[in-house]
């Protein structure tokens, strides 16, 4: 069943996941207020394992939220809304540096810096204040913590479900998906399908439906043509992630093999830079139009060929299926065969191990990579490097097919190179009141403006204001184009490459077919801090560096590196 790459590794994170530059003084000054009150009641917490059964939303997610989140809940009975309110005016603080998710009677803060996490709900007179640490990388705080103790999913289909037959367990997934955009899909006023009319189609087609994986595809057919990369329907097989052990890559309109993963491959005759010209006897471009594209959510062109063409998404396939490529080198064809067993993955990939790295080029440039934004080490490990980029003349900063993750760590990073303050974007979301709709009133629209950008004022940390080129492609998505837009808008930070995905937002996970499928639906409209409305366009680059096969291929570096250098040099002789 085909799904991208990335789409999985970013599982979207839910509402607030935002790094910091503060510290905790204030908010454990609070704890420990309330932790001294007679009649507080005092819970143990513990929560794992991210998405799965049993959980609607989170307060704060990161990736799969993998090792154990654990804290202390407190709940006050008799607190009055003055003094609820004196503890929402904390947090208020907190978000002049940090993103805070704040609604009624509610807050939700994660800190990066310190692995904490600290949330306040307030309701007819009851106050529940959490404070938690993650013990591993990543943090799992279910929405409901005030209520939850305890949360470690587990992959059933429930009572309910399992005593329902398979065909009307998919009409029910089909209205699940059409509700679920229906409800939550912040873009609903650009879509051009009929979503009703749609859906009334689709009833048939899932009722004759021959199995789950089918019934799969059809849905994420129908999730495609909302055009929009943040909004998606994925299978929760992990087989359906298997791929053949090499990756390709698009370039002048022809497809290539970019790493070779398999020595059983390289034995007969595999390597970088062959064509690929024939997927199972047919050209890749027949191919990936008939089998991939109707299934992809792109809300660009740019990244609807790199969802077909590059990494590992032209040969993603099921675990029954076996699969041809014919690749050639101008003058000899060979042929290779693979039937996803899982087999034959012996050779590392390039990008491996630590996703952020530094070194020095000539000229005193140094270059950054960033290979995404959902890895928890990210913040550490460039607090670690930051001394020695001080140290360089100009930098280059590569997010190219950075898919993107937690843009809080992406923030935290950006913030080294604003030079005082700034103010990121915008965003907005709908905002659905059932009374206006029974008086025929339109649907507001909530805008919350972006939260000002700076390091901590007590921060003794020198700020990078030199020379920056940002590397972007089409697979800079999601968090990375949010770091993007923070970088484009420091003023000393050229962009250089392609095109970027032109896609971001938060998403609102429903569990589709519970056990089978999941929908990811995109409930916020980012824009860049200039009001520049990015998402179904792409940042261009400033800099123009399409690849060609003999600037990827055959040049000791590629265009956009070579273009990069070519600009920060002029801008050190100034």
């Amino acid at each position: 069943m085909k799904k991208t790459i990335m789409l999985l590794f970013a599982l979207l994170l839910a509402t607030g996941m935002k790094a910091d530059e503060t510290d905790t003084l204030a908010i454990d000054a609070i704890y420990k207020e309330l932790l001294a009150r007679p009649g507080v009641t005092q819970t143990a917490v513990r929560y794992t394992g991210g998405w799965g059964a049993g959980c609607a939303n989170f307060s704060w997610l990161q990736g799969e939220g993998s090792g154990w989140t654990v804290g202390n809940r407190l709940t006050l009975k008799g607190v009055d809304k003055a003094e609820a309110d004196r503890i929402m005016q904390v947090f208020k603080k907190y978000h002049e540096r940090t993103h805070v998710a704040m609604g009624e009677g509610r807050a939700d803060m994660g800190l990066e810096r310190f692995r904490m996490f600290y949330g306040m709900r307030w309701s007819a007179g009851t106050l529940y204040f959490l404070k938690a640490r993650k013990l591993g990388d990543e943090f799992c705080v279910p929405f409901d913590w005030f209520f939850r103790d305890y949360y470690k999913p587990k992959r059933n289909l429930g009572d309910a479900w399992a005593a329902i037959d398979a065909p009307t367990r998919r009409l029910l997934g089909l209205s699940h998906l059409w509700s679920g955009v229906k409800q939550n899909f912040v873009f609903m006023n650009r879509v051009s399908v009929d979503w009703d009319s749609l859906y009334v189609a689709m009833i048939p087609k899932i009722k004759a439906a021959a199995n789950d994986e089918e019934a799969t595809r059809l849905l994420q057919r129908m999730a495609a043509t909302l055009h929009d990369g943040h909004t998606f329907v994925y299978s929760d097989y992990p087989q359906d992630l298997r791929t053949m052990p090499l990756t390709t890559r698009w370039i002048d309109g022809k497809v290539y093999v970019d790493q070779v993963l398999s020595s059983a491959f390289a034995r007969k005759g595999v390597r970088r830079g062959l064509q690929v010209v024939a997927v199972n006897g047919e050209a890749p471009e027949v191919y990936a139009q008939r089998e991939l594209a109707p299934y992809v959510s792109s809300s660009t062109p740019q990244w609807l060929i790199h969802n077909m063409y590059d990494d590992k998404n032209l040969t993603m396939g099921g675990d029954n299926r076996q699969m041809t490529l014919t690749l050639s080198d101008g003058k000899r064809e060979v042929s290779v065969g693979y039937n996803f067993d899982g087999s034959g993955f012996d050779i590392r990939p390039q990008q491996n191990g630590v996703p952020i790295r530094f070194s020095l080029l000539k000229g005193g440039v140094g270059y950054l990579r960033i290979d995404n934004f959902m890895d928890g080490r990210i913040c550490r490990e460039f607090d670690k490097l930051y001394p020695q980029i001080l140290q360089t003349r100009a930098l280059i900063i590569d997010v190219r097919d950075n898919p993107g993750g937690n843009s809080g760590n992406g923030d935290h990073v950006a913030r080294h190179f604003i030079a005082q303050s700034l103010r990121a974007g915008a965003w907005e979301s709908r905002e659905y009141i059932p009374a206006f709709a029974s008086w025929r009133m339109a649907e507001r629209v909530y805008r919350q403006e972006g939260a000002l950008m700076t390091l901590d004022a007590n921060s003794k940390l020198e700020r990078y204001t030199k020379p920056v080129a940002l590397l972007v492609n089409r697979g800079t998505f999601s968090a990375a184009e949010d770091f993007t837009a923070l970088l484009r808008a420091t003023g000393h930070c050229a962009l250089v490459g392609e095109p970027t995905g032109g896609s971001t937002g938060n998403g609102v996970r429903i569990a589709v077919i519970p056990g089978v499928c999941t929908a990811n639906i995109c409930s916020k409209h980012d824009y860049a801090p200039d009001g520049y409305d990015f998402v179904g366009k792409g940042f261009v680059p400033d800099i123009a560096a399409p690849e060609s096969y003999k600037t990827y291929f055959k040049d000791k570096q590629d265009n956009a590196m070579t273009k990069a250098l070519q600009w920060l040099n002029k801008q050190i002789r100034k």
